[in-house]
């Protein structure tokens, strides 16, 4: 793995959903910054998308692969936008079918069986706090090749089944 894309998935412009979380204002995208930078001594070239900044996430999240080519995606979300998330998954399947599809942070932990049911919108997901995990996952890759049939800190579907 040399080039991997991590997007937020938050609401965007092009829903005017008008609620409170809808907001002109944002922030930065901390988790996922903290992730990259966790990974240290490995060479590891990354795009963080976060979309509450995007006129139209889906779009966004098209170019970068089409343009960045990332040999890894992660997505995370809040459980408020667990449709959001879906629909970005969904994208990113059709956009980059081959590319390994990992998912964290608060929706992904607590959701995992409605995340990897059959058919699973993501590959893997990674359990809390990620950074460990993260590493974990991007040396077995770099090492090994496909990913993981388990990894501590990571939840995996198999044959329909998580484990």
């Amino acid at each position: 793995v040399k080039k991997a894309s991590l997007i937020g998935v938050e609401f965007d412009k092009t829903i005017k959903e008008g609620n409170q979380l809808q907001s002109k204002w944002s922030h930065h995208p901390l988790g996922l910054m903290y992730l990259i930078s966790s990974v240290g001594k490995n060479t590891l070239h990354s795009k963080i998308l976060n979309t509450i900044t995007c006129e139209n996430a889906g779009e966004d999240a098209k170019k970068i692969i089409l343009e960045f080519g990332p040999d890894l995606i992660g997505i995370r979300a809040l459980s408020i936008c667990a449709g959001r998330f879906k629909a970005m998954a969904e994208i990113i399947r059709q956009e980059a079918p081959k590319t390994p599809l990992i998912a964290g942070g608060p929706y992904s932990s607590a959701s995992i069986k409605d995340i990897l049911a059959s058919p699973p919108l993501v590959d893997l997901v990674v359990i809390g706090e990620g950074e460990i995990t993260f590493v974990e996952l991007l040396t077995w890759l770099q090492d090994k090749g496909p990913l993981p049939s388990s990894l501590m800190g990571a939840v995996v579907p198999f044959q329909g089944q998580v484990q």
